[in-house]
């Protein structure tokens, strides 16, 4: 069970199981995002993506800098 930001409420709500239905409008477009596959050719991307090389750039630096 996941949760999901509903627009008309504006508040986080449980969600049905994705895998419940094979037909369900969010978990069909989905199922080769979610599905174990080595042939997956999707990257679900947090800013520190799973088997990457880690490289620094200024995007994910958090370093302090002083701009004096």
């Amino acid at each position: 069970m996941g949760k999901a930001l509903i627009a008309g409420v504006m508040r986080w709500q449980n969600t049905l199981d994705l895998t419940m239905s094979p037909g369900n409008v969010v978990a069909k477009p989905l199922e080769h995002v979610i599905a174990a596959n080595d042939a997956n050719k999707f990257i679900a991307y947090n800013n520190i993506p799973p088997d990457i090389p880690k490289i620094k750039t200024k995007s994910n630096s958090k370093a302090n800098k002083n701009k004096c």
